[in-house]
């Protein structure tokens, strides 16, 4: 079974712990296999979802 790159996924998570918010990737493989990175954490909800439309218009470029 072929191990490459099959989708990117970028969503919000909450910590219920700290109370914040992060920006999170996901690489996910064809066999199933994720891997997860935070891209960055705001203090909340808006603010975070605010930092993902900035990644978004940063990874697309801006107009697109």
């Amino acid at each position: 079974m072929s191990d490459s790159a099959q989708r990117a996924a970028m969503v919000l998570e909450r910590n219920f712990e700290d109370g914040d918010w992060s920006v999170v990737a996901y690489m996910i493989r064809d066999s199933g296999q994720r891997t997860r990175r935070t891209l960055t954490r705001r203090n909340s909800r808006e603010a975070a979802a605010a930092a993902l439309e900035e990644l978004w218009e940063k990874f697309l470029g801006k107009g697109d």
